[in-house]
């Protein structure tokens, strides 16, 4: 039986420090197990639920694929169409940085009832959508 190595993440957890007066003088770090991309990962994930309601407000039926590592986020259709949306969130004023991803997903084939689309939600600004 092969021995299986489990591999243990850590992240920086931080605790306040406090002077002698009980006023807080900052803050010390520790690494703590847990998941490398939490904090990403919830962002994320609410980006991703936002697109959900959205394409259900559009009449479309929705498959997110969690975790997956493929090129879309979720899969949605309706009577006529499939869509499918890689959904991303950027910083106010960063938009411009997913050229590379828009390449990517262009290169995909798919049919010809299918659509793919990038949709980006800027904060400050909500979604932009992109049809590839």
């Amino acid at each position: 039986m092969p021995i299986i190595k489990k591999t243990i993440h850590y992240v920086k957890k931080r605790y306040p420090i406090y002077n002698d007066y009980g006023c807080r003088a900052g803050y010390r770090y520790k690494l703590v197990p847990g998941s490398p991309s939490s904090g990403n990962y919830k962002a994320g994930w609410r980006a991703e639920h936002k697109a959900i309601e959205q394409l259900k407000a559009y009449g479309y039926l929705v498959i997110r694929s969690a975790k997956s590592g493929g090129p879309f986020d979720l899969v949605a259709f309706n009577e006529t169409q499939f869509v499918l949306v890689q959904v991303k969130l950027c910083k106010h004023g960063k938009l411009l940085s997913y050229n590379k991803t828009k390449e990517e997903i262009r290169k995909i084939a798919v049919p010809i009832n299918c659509k793919k689309e990038l949709w980006v939600y800027e904060r400050r600004c909500g979604w932009h959508h992109f049809s590839l």
